[in-house]
């Protein structure tokens, strides 16, 4: 069975801890990476494009709005979605 990879971010050490230890008892799940705050959370990912997408998704805002945003065009942004889905399995 494939795990689902999970990367957690949180600023309290103590917390991201405990979350790691339930999800590795669950064993559906894999910790990809552990950060402290959002930012190396985006770092994580690897492409600029993607964390430049996956901050506009954040607030829930629609693949044409983020594309307006970003200067790119809304196929762009479902493609980068999609990737999205693909290395976090989300």
């Amino acid at each position: 069975m494939k795990r689902i990879p999970v990367l957690i971010a949180d600023d309290h050490p103590l917390f991201r801890e405990g979350v790691r230890a339930l999800l590795l008892r669950d064993g559906r799940f894999e910790v990809v990476a552990e950060v402290a705050d959002g930012e190396s959370a985006l770092r994580e990912l690897r492409t600029g494009r993607e964390a430049d997408v996956l901050k506009q998704l954040v607030p829930g805002t629609t693949a044409t709005e983020i594309a307006e945003t970003l200067g790119i065009s809304p196929r762009t942004v479902e493609t980068c979605r999609n990737q999205l889905v693909t290395k976090f399995g989300t």
